[in-house]
């Protein structure tokens, strides 16, 4: 009995002292996982205040280097467009953050500094200024001032002219009329003063010599550029004219498209042959005097002469064909012709004689010969006469010129009764 009481104290002793001696751990592991616990937070604190530091450093750091140079703001001073709405697209550059205006008005820039900035300039003439402001942070300020330009290409819109169409008419043929046709651009003895677009007018005046006029081909001597020599001209109404008037009377046209000169005194016109020089008048032209002279030698029925050519000393681009040549008076006067001649001219003596680029030809020629197609048959009665021709081309000839910032009214001395042509 004893022994069993001994037994049980002895394990419950035993117990105890486990049980003691388990609680001990426990307690030993708590506080070991409370101080672990409590170094990690220490940790975590001490973590927390060095980046804290290292923030305050950073910003120190970046305090102590203060941007001081301002905004570059990249952009042409001077800009011209060609409308008055306009795009303006620059640059701004700046290492800190920056704000951009111009005029006042805050613009957006793309994350490289670029902006575009659209306006309108109200008064082309004087064209527009505009102020563009850039800011930083550190308050640094650059500023430009652009200005806008307009020039406003005004299109020119070319006038159309129709194409010379001989072949819209076509008359009889008649063996009693003959034609001398002459045109004559380039000049053997006055460099880059050419009578523009003379020679087309003279092979033009031809085919409708022959269908307006009713000329047989057989019937005309054309004579152009190097054809159209002194010599060659004087041929041409001394001999070849002559052989061509033989037997009844014949209707006689002259044409020349080139230049002209009065004489010195104003007294004679002259036309240019093709080798003739201005400075020997007299030695190397041929006079109207001398032309109208050997014509009436052969007798003609009647003679038609068109002269786009002018007197005043000038070529059809309005360049002087004599350096140094002053004004001329020409006292000389178309009245002085024969009474059987009708003399159609390009413009009145101290005129000049134009051209239209557009047509490639002369003026007076182009309107010439659109007339004779029947545009200046002003009744429509199928007959042109010398008044319908001469109405047609001071109304057509002098608005052309008009246009052109010039004078240029065409003249007929003969009998504006006399039919020219029918149809």
């Amino acid at each position: 009995m004893l022994a069993k009481q001994k037994a049980d104290e002895e394990k419950k002793q035993q117990e105890l002292l486990a049980k003691q001696k388990a609680d001990e751990e426990k307690k030993q592991q708590e506080l070991l996982a409370k101080q672990k616990a409590d170094e990690e937070k220490k940790q975590q604190e001490l973590l927390a205040k060095q980046k804290e530091a290292e923030e305050k450093f950073k910003e120190k750091q970046k305090d102590q280097n203060i941007d001081d140079k301002a905004p570059e703001i990249l952009i042409a001073e001077k800009i011209t467009t060609n409308s008055q709405v306009y795009t303006l697209k620059g640059t701004v550059k700046d290492q800190s953050e920056f704000i951009l205006e111009i005029d006042g008005q805050p613009l957006e820039l793309d994350e490289k500094g670029n902006f575009v900035f659209e306006g309108f300039v109200i008064d082309e003439d004087e064209g527009e200024e505009l102020s563009l402001v850039a800011v930083d942070r550190w308050n640094n300020i650059s500023e430009k001032t652009v200005k806008i330009n307009v020039e406003i290409k005004k299109t020119k819109v070319a006038k159309s002219y129709e194409k010379l169409m001989p072949n819209k008419i076509k008359v009889k043929k008649n063996e009693n009329r003959i034609a001398l046709v002459i045109g004559i651009e380039k000049y053997e003895n006055l460099t880059n003063l050419d009578a523009v677009y003379a020679n087309r007018d003279a092979k033009a005046f031809r085919a409708y010599a022959n269908r307006a006029l009713g000329i047989p081909m057989e019937n005309i001597k054309l004579l152009v550029d190097q054809e159209a020599s002194r010599s060659d001209t004087l041929k041409a109404l001394k001999l070849w004219l002559p052989q061509q008037t033989k037997g009844s009377k014949k209707d006689i046209f002259i044409f020349f498209a080139g230049h002209g000169l009065a004489s010195d005194d104003g007294e004679d016109l002259y036309v240019l042959p093709q080798d003739g020089d201005s400075i020997l008048l007299k030695d190397t032209a041929i006079s109207r005097a001398e032309i109208f002279e050997q014509i009436q030698k052969l007798n003609p029925n009647s003679v038609t002469m068109f002269f786009d050519t002018c007197y005043s000393g000038q070529t059809r681009k309005e360049e002087t064909l004599i350096a140094g040549l002053r004004p001329i008076r020409i006292v000389a006067e178309e009245g002085k012709t024969p009474s059987n001649f009708t003399i159609f001219s390009a413009s009145n003596l101290t005129q000049t004689s134009g051209s239209i680029d557009e047509a490639k030809h002369g003026i007076f020629s182009y309107y010439l010969m659109k007339g004779l197609e029947g545009k200046a048959d002003l009744d429509q009665n199928k007959k042109i006469t010398n008044g319908e021709l001469i109405a047609y081309l001071k109304e057509n000839v002098s608005a052309e010129a008009f246009a052109k910032n010039r004078q240029q009214e065409p003249t007929l001395n003969g009998d504006p009764n006399r039919v020219i042509l029918s149809y």
